[in-house]
């Protein structure tokens, strides 16, 4: 009888156990999924509107630029000048690879001026990163490829601190 109740409370503890650590398993993986700290898989599946994959490389390249560009604005902004990127390398009359991109004579400035070493990205910044390339956004239209601290392009749209446009 004593050995019943007992092995009755090892498996009540265990399966509470089992429990626990699935459930803080699946809350991990669902934190990391939400927040996107830190991107660590090699290459994503296209789920956004522009089908793109980046490599792990070219996401911690892609999060130096925002950090620099535009860093410190609000998400929404943050998440615009990704889709202006995505964008660019969208269009026709743009480079279709992000490094082209972001080489592109009298573009991003930061990249120009070899600052990106000095960037250190936010979490935010990949929160942001994450949520543009998992179709989470849809703030710009698909031609707007400008953006910049002042208004510029044809119908300029204000977010946070920077001007979007075509």
């Amino acid at each position: 009888m004593k050995i019943m109740k007992l092995l009755t409370k090892i498996l009540i503890i265990s399966f509470i156990l089992f429990m626990l650590f699935f459930t803080i398993e699946t809350k991990a993986e669902s934190l990391f999924v939400t927040t996107g700290i830190k991107i660590e898989k090699e290459i994503y599946t296209p789920v956004n509107r522009w089908g793109i994959q980046l490599t792990s490389e070219e996401i911690e390249l892609l999060a130096r630029i925002v950090q620099l560009e535009c860093g410190y604005d609000i998400q929404e902004s943050k998440c615009a000048a990704i889709e202006t990127i995505f964008n660019r390398i969208f269009d026709s009359r743009y480079p279709n690879t992000l490094e082209e991109v972001l080489s592109q004579g009298g573009q991003f400035s930061t990249w120009k001026n070899r600052n990106i070493e000095q960037a250190t990205p936010t979490d935010d910044t990949y929160i942001c990163i994450n949520m543009v390339l998992t179709g989470q956004t849809n703030i710009l239209e698909m031609d707007s490829v400008k953006f910049n601290n002042k208004p510029i392009g044809n119908s300029p749209k204000k977010i946070g601190l920077q001007y979007y446009g075509k």
